[in-house]
């Protein structure tokens, strides 16, 4: 394995498997059944059983690169001398108290290994609450410039003689602790990536998705033909709830023994070598969740045609009174596909990277490893996500091109709402500028100066022709100004 993708060491910890105490809220140390659900009913269910040292690998992909790897190398204070920190700001609450009370932090971080702008290990410590109980998950974490993030851990039940784990019940504890790892990474991303996950995932609450690996030595019942888990309706419906989609050829065995079952959300090992393989199946993980990562983008893509569809269907229909929602509408959308093409950009190099680990892995690996690839025809898959990747750019030009042909309506409609405007203040300046001098000369005379005082007060108020006077002279101001706004064409 290369830099990129090889960590300093093996930074799984170990979560024992044990009743909890609030059997509705299943976590890594939990695995009672649901409420309401009949005890002998969930054990008769339990027919397939991982067994022997269980290790799981949970990958996700999420867009580092060289700068935001340096970004997180940063934050965790990665230095020679490796050493543990919070990741939480250490704050008074209330510094008009003597007494100095510092909560626990929401995260806790040691840092196990790292090679500066390739890869960094480290055990993450996660506390949240849940109904009121305070909740703690340890997880071995490793980040790689790929974007690959694995969580791995060992499931163990405490106190238990023979180590079996009910695929039903691992099942639960994998959705568990994708929720957590979720609550983990979060407080580990840029504001950059944190925007971007936040927009590929936006339908899906804090859900991402990621690809499990679970490494274990037996599985029981056991078959002498790996075929017949597929073949075999109740044991294929037992793998399906840790798997989802697999085909008869996704269950086959290597030249030593080693049971394979891929599926689309997961694959299960049956192995007595798990460090043989364990690397290779973090980088297959790897691939798969670029898949996925793909998938939830492209998704998104078409979501935001439908906005941009359903702004275009407003311009036509509502005209100027959704202008204001139109225009923030398309400048969030305008936004939205610059991530799109950052993204782009990110998974394209990440692809270039694991080509180049596949072809160094491959050359590297002992045969039966090269096997293994090839069953798994990883270069194809590459090769694959390439030109998905040059598909998914395709999907953004075109929306670029739907997003200037909305803006233009949307300025057709601006200036349209701009031209009203504009008409209705000439229509308020003429009537203005005709009223106002009426308005001086009614002001003037409204004074009520007493000509019988003075000669000097308003004269004309006694004349026989004032008033008629007055008012022609009021009739030709305004007639002269019509007369000079209809040449201007004003009106």
């Amino acid at each position: 394995m290369t830099d990129a993708t090889e960590p300093a060491g093996d930074p799984a910890v170990a979560v024992p498997l044990v009743e909890d105490e609030d059997p509705g809220a299943f976590t890594a140390t939990g695995d009672a059944p649901p409420p309401g659900t009949d005890a002998a009913a969930s054990s008769s269910q339990q027919l397939v059983e991982l067994s022997g040292e269980t290790l799981l690998l949970l990958t996700e992909y999420l867009p580092f690169g060289a700068n935001n790897l340096a970004l997180l190398e940063d934050r965790l204070e990665c230095t020679e001398s490796l050493r543990e920190i919070h990741l939480t700001d250490e704050t008074d609450a209330d510094p008009e108290r003597g007494v100095l009370e510092i909560e626990e932090p929401e995260a806790k971080v040691a840092v196990t290994g790292y090679r500066r702008h390739s890869w960094i290990d480290f055990v993450a410590e996660v506390r949240y609450r849940t109904r009121g109980k305070l909740e703690v998950e340890r997880l071995g974490t490793t980040v790689t410039r790929l974007g690959g993030v694995t969580y791995s851990l060992f499931l163990d039940r405490s106190g238990a003689t023979a180590r079996r784990h009910a695929l039903d019940a691992l099942a639960r504890v994998v959705a568990d602790i994708e929720a957590d790892t979720t609550v983990l990474i979060d407080t580990l991303l840029s504001a950059f990536q944190r925007r971007l996950i936040r927009l590929i995932f936006s339908d899906r609450g804090d859900a991402h998705d990621k690809y499990a690996v679970l490494i274990a030595s037996g599985m029981t019942p056991e078959r002498a033909d790996v075929g017949a888990y597929h073949r075999e309706i109740p044991l294929r419906a037992e793998l399906k709830q840790v798997l989802m989609q697999f085909r008869a050829e996704d269950c086959f065995e290597l030249d030593d023994g080693t049971r394979v079952f891929r599926g689309k959300a997961a694959a299960i090992v049956l192995t007595d070598d798990a460090e043989r393989y364990e690397n290779v199946f973090r980088f297959i993980a790897t691939l798969e969740s670029i898949a996925a990562f793909l998938d939830a983008t492209l998704s998104r893509m078409w979501q935001t045609w439908d906005r941009l569809a359903e702004v275009k269907r407003r311009i036509r229909t509502e005209g100027t009174e959704a202008l204001r929602f139109i225009q923030e509408a398309l400048s969030q959308i305008a936004a939205d596909l610059n991530l799109f093409e950052s993204v782009i950009g990110l998974v394209r190099e990440s692809l270039q990277q694991c080509r180049d680990v596949y072809t160094k892995l491959r050359a590297d690996s002992e045969p039966i490893v090269v096997g293994l690839l090839d069953r798994f025809e990883i270069e194809r898959r590459i090769t694959d996500l390439v030109l998905r990747i040059d598909d998914v750019g395709h999907v953004v030009t075109g929306l670029e091109k739907e997003l200037g042909s909305a803006r233009e309506l949307a300025s057709s409609l601006a200036d349209k709402d701009l031209h009203e405007v504009n008409r209705v203040m000439t229509i308020l300046t003429v009537v203005s500028t005709i009223m106002l001098p009426l308005t001086v000369i009614a002001g003037i005379y409204g004074m009520n100066f007493d000509p019988g005082v003075s000669g000097w007060n308003m004269p004309e108020l006694r004349w026989v022709y004032g008033y008629p006077v007055v008012l022609g002279l009021m009739a030709f101001i305004t007639i002269g100004l019509l007369v000079v706004f209809r040449r201007r064409k004003l009106i």
